[in-house]
Order: structure tokens, then C-alpha cells, then sequence
């Protein structure tokens, strides 16, 4: 088994073209991050609508509009 270490601190803008499996990726390590990461301009699809219901479901907030998903993670 590999273990991943996490780092202290890391603040980053990303711009990737439009994917569905770029949201959906990017709204799992936004829930396993440590605080708030806005994903804008993402790709909505029914696969990331059942992400964003996954994550809530483990208890991770996700506010979504038409510009952006904020997503509060919950430190893994």
C-alpha cells in the first residue's frame, strides 16, 4: 500500500477545459480537502448531479449555481 501524506497548506487556480470527468474529480478532492474550493464553470451532467448527492451524503456541503460548485470539505 502507497500512504499519502498530507501537506500543511496549499492555495492553487486551475484551468481545465469543461469534462465531466474533470468535475467529478475535482468535486471529490475538493470533499476530501480541509475547507471551502470553488469549482467554476463545471460541466453539469447526471453523473455529477449523483457526485454532488454522494458527497452530501457523507455529510459534505455542496452549494451549487449556474457559474459555480462551492465545496466544503471535510479534511479527508
Amino acid at each position: 500500500m502507497i500512504e499519502i501524506k498530507p501537506i500543511q497548506n496549499l492555495q492553487a487556480t486551475v484551468t481545465i477545459p469543461g469534462s465531466k470527468s474533470y468535475t467529478n474529480r475535482a468535486l471529490l478532492i475538493a470533499g476530501l480537502s480541509d475547507g471551502e474550493c470553488r469549482l467554476e464553470k463545471p460541466l453539469v451532467s447526471d453523473d455529477t448531479k449523483y457526485m454532488i448527492r454522494a458527497l452530501k451524503a457523507f455529510q459534505i456541503p455542496v452549494q451549487e449555481d449556474r457559474e459555480a460548485f462551492i465545496v466544503f470539505g471535510k479534511g479527508g
